[in-house]
């Protein structure tokens, strides 16, 4: 893992108490630090635009990481959908292994680093649902 931000970048940015304990800033930081490496950004060391990004995301992730929904369960998306009107509505859904539901969080903090984002052959991903 990656150590994009700390504990002191967050209070520096949301105050002292963004989070009820110091162990729970720790946790929460780390879970960013987890969620921002597995982005698989392009080193940072000589990057400050792409620091400063990094930076504003994490500050838009952190509340998600203190309250446990930076990492939910993951959705799987809609292949086909019935709705019987028979004995009453009812809603049947067949979903797919690769599709997932992103907090609004991680789809600000995805935009925000978008410019830094690539599939290793110049393309963009971006992995927002709109």
């Amino acid at each position: 893992m990656i150590e994009y931000i700390t504990v002191a970048d967050i209070d520096a940015k949301l105050g002292n108490d963004w989070a009820n304990s110091e162990n729970a800033k720790a946790r929460a930081v780390m879970i960013t630090n987890v969620w921002l490496t597995n982005l698989k950004l392009p080193d940072t060391t000589d990057n400050q635009p792409l620091k400063d990004a990094i930076l504003l995301a994490a500050v838009e992730l952190i509340p998600a990481a203190v309250s446990g929904n930076l990492y939910t369960d993951v959705e799987t998306g809609v292949l086909s959908e019935t709705v019987s009107a028979q004995s009453g509505t009812s809603v049947s859904n067949t979903y797919s292994a690769t599709h997932k539901t992103y907090l609004a969080s991680e789809n600000l903090a995805l935009a925000i680093l978008k410019t830094w984002l690539d599939d290793g052959l110049g393309n963009v991903i971006l992995l927002v649902k709109i």
